[in-house]
């Protein structure tokens, strides 16, 4: 029988399906009700599908925005004491392909340039909501125009540096990797820069991740961001592996290389974690670290010979930061690792920390089972001993995670207190 009705209410379904597709997938983090409608009523008052609303927390996030495809997602930080900290912690974990829209009410200028720095876009609260629909229109426009010139959010890049041979580097950087990809979320990529050897493929525990030849003209070959998923190897859903081997070239010239496979991809990940060993076969020059490194993780033993290269090499990256114009700041966080017996030690970390002129971030004790647990294919980070302990703390800290969001005043009081201060 011919139905005007259904045929009327399918009609309007399909153009209310239709038009809810219209525009790019939102997610939308509350921390107050007053937020969330605003938000929602802007969204119905543009004709646009209305953001799926879940309550913030750190643990939802980064699933949440990755299985549901989200191409912008916003986040409420208007209860947050530590909005600067909370922000940067969330860059981690959010997909760089992602817009981020931070709601808050912090109006320093400090804040606003680090949320830029960032690549996040910022909103003072409280906003009207012709205001709010404005500025999402031109956020829509902006993620539209990136997609299209591929400009996303770059990959902070963490350079692991052993100051001499065998004092653990390549452990550290598997474990850490591992640490940020499993524990903490974040899209990935360790890169193994000793071309002609090394052990990271035994410390990843896979033997069999050959490196990746590279071949003369490749320097002058068009990489794209296509043909260079090809040199890159899955290790879990969020971390990858990047190994290239010398081949025909010199080592200065598969690093070129490496970098430039790092710079076409970094738009695909939050964090890179680079093996600087000490074996590796080109210099590891402290102009180097400084252009290319966001955080230099400082990796030596309690010895003489280690502790007299890393007085070296923060007094000449000091100097280079201290004559130079330019503002870039490399990160130096400091790890002691006790990987032989105490009795085979001739300095002490006192002595080190004096003649570092460095703070020791991280002490890293002795466990004679880790080679053979790696052998057998464990995880340290899943070990639960002081070493896996003391590597997840440094995961946690490289994600802001080390002031973590605590929810102190309700968004009324915060809004009263912001008003006395003015006043």
């Amino acid at each position: 029988m011919f139905d005007l009705v259904d045929i009327l209410k399918n009609s309007r379904d399909t153009q209310e399906e239709d038009s809810s597709r219209s525009g790019p997938k939102t997610a939308f983090f509350f921390q107050t009700s007053e937020c969330r409608s605003l938000v929602e009523e802007t969204y119905r008052f543009d004709d646009k599908k209305i953001p799926k609303s879940v309550l913030f927390s750190f643990d939802l996030v980064a699933n949440r925005v990755t299985d549901d495809d989200c191409e912008i997602a916003i986040f409420e930080l208007t209860d947050s004491d530590t909005l600067a900290e909370d922000a940067e912690r969330l860059s981690h974990i959010i997909p760089s392909s992602v817009s981020v829209i931070i709601i808050g009410l912090a109006d320093s200028i400090s804040t606003v340039r680090m949320l830029k720095s960032l690549g996040f876009y910022y909103v003072f609260w409280p906003i009207n909501k012709q205001e709010l629909s404005e500025f999402l229109a031109v956020i829509t426009k902006k993620h539209q125009e990136a997609n299209l010139g591929n400009i996303y959010r770059r990959a902070k890049r963490i350079a692991v540096f052993g100051t001499k041979g065998g004092v653990g580097a390549s452990l550290i950087a598997a474990e850490l990797a591992s640490a940020l990809s499993v524990k903490k979320k974040s899209d990935s990529l360790l890169v193994n820069h000793n071309y002609d050897c090394g052990d990271l493929d035994i410390q990843v525990g896979n033997v069999k991740l050959d490196k990746k030849s590279v071949a003369k003209g490749t320097l002058t070959t068009d990489l794209d961001e296509t043909s260079v998923k090809s040199l890159m190897m899955p290790l879990n859903s969020k971390l990858r592996y990047l190994a290239l081997a010398k081949d025909q070239l010199q080592s200065d010239e598969v690093r070129e290389v490496t970098d430039m496979v790092i710079s076409l991809t970094s738009s695909e990940a939050n964090l890179i974690v680079e093996d600087l060993s000490a074996s590796v076969s080109f210099d590891r020059t402290p102009e180097w670290l400084i252009e290319n490194f966001n955080i230099l993780i400082l990796v030596l033993e309690p010895s003489v010979s280690s502790l007299r290269e890393s007085v070296k090499l923060i007094k000449r990256i000091r100097n280079i930061q201290n004559n130079s114009e330019s503002k870039k700041n490399l990160r130096i966080i400091v790890i002691v690792n006790h990987h032989r017996h105490k009795k085979m030690e001739t300095v002490s970390i006192e002595e080190i920390s004096k003649y570092l002129s460095h703070k020791v971030d991280y002490e890293l004790p002795y466990e004679e089972n880790i080679a053979l647990d790696i052998s057998k294919g464990k995880r340290v980070i899943d070990s639960g001993s002081r070493f896996s302990q003391n590597i997840i703390k440094l995961s946690s800290q490289i994600v802001g995670e080390n002031k973590s969001f605590q929810k102190k005043k309700s968004y009324l009081s915060r809004l009263l207190s912001k008003k006395k201060s003015t006043v």
